[in-house]
Protein backbone atom coordinates (compact mmCIF):
# COMPACT_ATOMS: atom_id res chain seq x y z
CA UNK A 1 0.00 0.00 0.00
CA UNK A 2 0.68 3.57 -0.72
CA UNK A 3 1.19 6.38 1.78
CA UNK A 4 -1.60 7.82 -0.20
CA UNK A 5 -3.70 4.77 -0.15
CA UNK A 6 -3.14 4.61 3.64
CA UNK A 7 -4.05 8.17 4.03
CA UNK A 8 -7.13 7.46 2.10
CA UNK A 9 -7.96 4.69 4.34
CA UNK A 10 -7.21 6.13 7.64
CA UNK A 11 -9.63 8.72 6.91
CA UNK A 12 -12.36 6.67 5.65
CA UNK A 13 -12.13 4.41 8.73
CA UNK A 14 -12.09 7.72 11.12
CA UNK A 15 -15.04 9.77 9.21
CA UNK A 16 -17.14 5.95 9.62
CA UNK A 17 -16.43 5.73 13.19
CA UNK A 18 -17.23 9.67 14.13
CA UNK A 19 -20.73 9.06 12.03
CA UNK A 20 -21.30 6.38 13.48
CA UNK A 21 -20.45 7.54 17.62
CA UNK A 22 -21.37 11.03 17.60
CA UNK A 23 -21.17 10.86 22.27
CA UNK A 24 -17.59 10.92 20.79
CA UNK A 25 -16.84 14.45 19.69
CA UNK A 26 -19.57 15.09 21.97
CA UNK A 27 -17.61 14.04 25.34
CA UNK A 28 -14.37 15.94 23.67
CA UNK A 29 -15.65 19.14 23.48
CA UNK A 30 -17.21 18.57 27.08
CA UNK A 31 -13.86 17.87 28.87
CA UNK A 32 -12.82 20.77 26.26
CA UNK A 33 -14.69 22.99 27.89
CA UNK A 34 -14.87 21.73 31.55
CA UNK A 35 -10.70 22.01 31.30
CA UNK A 36 -10.79 25.86 30.09
CA UNK A 37 -13.52 26.82 32.47
CA UNK A 38 -10.98 25.23 35.34
CA UNK A 39 -8.37 26.91 33.77
CA UNK A 40 -9.90 30.52 33.65
CA UNK A 41 -10.87 29.28 37.38
CA UNK A 42 -7.26 28.84 38.24
CA UNK A 43 -5.89 31.72 36.59
CA UNK A 44 -8.44 33.99 38.59
CA UNK A 45 -7.51 32.39 41.66
CA UNK A 46 -3.68 33.71 40.85
CA UNK A 47 -4.72 36.87 40.41
CA UNK A 48 -7.32 37.02 43.41
CA UNK A 49 -8.06 35.04 46.53
CA UNK A 50 -8.30 31.47 46.41
CA UNK A 51 -11.58 29.94 44.36
CA UNK A 52 -14.22 28.48 46.69
CA UNK A 53 -14.73 25.21 45.09
CA UNK A 54 -18.26 24.95 45.78
CA UNK A 55 -18.08 28.29 43.99
CA UNK A 56 -16.22 27.01 41.34
CA UNK A 57 -18.48 23.73 40.63
CA UNK A 58 -21.47 26.06 40.19
CA UNK A 59 -19.94 28.20 37.64
CA UNK A 60 -18.48 25.47 35.56
CA UNK A 61 -22.02 23.29 36.20
CA UNK A 62 -23.54 26.63 35.01
CA UNK A 63 -21.29 26.30 31.50
CA UNK A 64 -21.72 22.76 30.92
CA UNK A 65 -25.50 22.91 31.19
CA UNK A 66 -25.24 26.03 29.00
CA UNK A 67 -23.35 23.66 26.22
CA UNK A 68 -26.85 21.43 26.83
CA UNK A 69 -29.15 23.72 25.39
Amino acid sequence: MTNPEIKNLFKEALTEVLESRPDLIENAVLNAVEDISLIKAIEEGDKKDYVNYDKLMKVMDRKINALDK
